[in-house]
């Protein structure tokens, strides 16, 4: 079993482990609750999908979906923790509640930390969905046909999706209607 072998093992149990804290979680019925919730699972989604992906060595669209996984958990904490009504008003109306800078500075600053800012952007931006170094390894192949990420790259892709994975389990249960006391032991 190679090292990426191992470390994917690993990531699909702590996933699996992980995702049952989301049976049954009691969520109010109301559109701001299902919204956030809605971006949080999106984010959950494109996680698992980036594990099946990369467990059937379909690296490029692995790396492809996250920016979307961090898309979904960026916006579903914005709105959450941060957004005033008019942005909530925008949101309804189809529109983006806010500038990717300002929620990234928002969200960063409601979390006391820099998730966002201090993300390699090569890496986020060169190697995933249609970043240049994502394109030039498709029509640049191998030798044998394949696409060609370095290790270092698919664990760091594994590692900076299971962190959005993590937050949006967190998040889920930050808004469901569980006990505080209940929501501590969970997390």
């Amino acid at each position: 079993m190679t090292n990426l072998s191992s470390v994917l093992e690993k990531k699909k149990q702590n996933y699996n482990k992980e995702i049952e804290k989301l049976d049954n979680l009691p969520i109010l019925d109301n559109y701001k609750s299902v919204s956030i919730y809605g971006f949080y699972n999106l984010a959950v989604e494109h996680y698992a999908s980036i594990l099946h992906l990369c467990d059937r060595g379909h690296l490029g669209s692995a790396f492809a979906l996250l920016r979307v996984c961090r898309e979904a958990y960026l916006r579903g904490s914005y709105l959450h923790y941060c957004a005033k009504e008019e942005e909530w008003k925008n949101f309804c109306e189809g529109k983006p509640p806010a500038e990717t800078c300002k929620m990234v500075q928002s969200v960063e600053i409601f979390l006391g930390n820099k998730l966002f800012s201090l993300q390699d952007n090569h890496f986020l931006n060169d190697l995933t969905h249609t970043g240049v170094q994502h394109i030039y390894r498709r029509t640049l192949r191998n030798a044998d046909a394949t696409i060609s990420y370095e290790e270092k790259e698919t664990n760091q892709l594994l590692d900076c999706s299971e962190s959005f994975f993590s937050l949006a389990i967190a998040s889920m249960i930050d808004l469901s209607l569980l006990p505080e006391d209940r929501k501590n032991s969970c997390v």
